[in-house]
């Protein structure tokens, strides 16, 4: 009997232990989704960049009109999508040519913390002005696609 009475005694010890099992629990599954969700968006925020670069440079091949820069020197504006990345924010974009003077489209997201670390300076080209390559600054992401002419 007397073990009987041991057995159902439970301790604020015991309750503590266990509430704090279920917090320590807790913290790990919200840390496994939060994880999850950053690297879908960054998942989506790639596939994105990629998918609207095809789209400038189909839109552009179909507008044989459009003006393409000889010179990417006297072309640094920077133009932004409507479309948004997963953080909200517009996508940015520049229109170059490259060595063999086809078009090239660098698009970028501004990443989490939506604030656009690739600037100009970070486009490399070479002493005629023709775009070589980007390197893309701080949690910036993004892709450059080239045209096949």
């Amino acid at each position: 009997m007397k073990n009987e009475e041991k057995l159902q005694d439970f301790s604020s010890f015991d309750a503590v232990s266990l509430f704090g099992l279920l917090i320590m629990s807790l913290a790990i599954v919200w840390g496994l989704v939060v994880h999850g969700t950053t690297a879908q968006r960054l998942t989506d925020a790639r596939i994105n960049c990629d998918q609207i670069a095809v789209q400038i440079l189909s839109s552009m091949s179909a507008k044989t009109a459009r003006r393409v820069p000889a010179s990417n020197l006297d072309f640094r504006l920077i133009q932004y999508t409507k479309k948004v990345d997963p953080w909200g924010h517009p996508y940015a974009y520049r229109v170059l040519t490259d060595g063999a003077n086809r078009q090239v489209v660098a698009v970028y997201s501004s990443g989490p913390n939506g604030r656009f670390d690739t600037t100009t300076r970070d486009f490399l080209t070479d002493r005629a002005g023709q775009f070589i390559a980007v390197h893309f600054q701080g949690d910036d992401i993004g892709t450059v696609q080239r045209s096949w002419r």
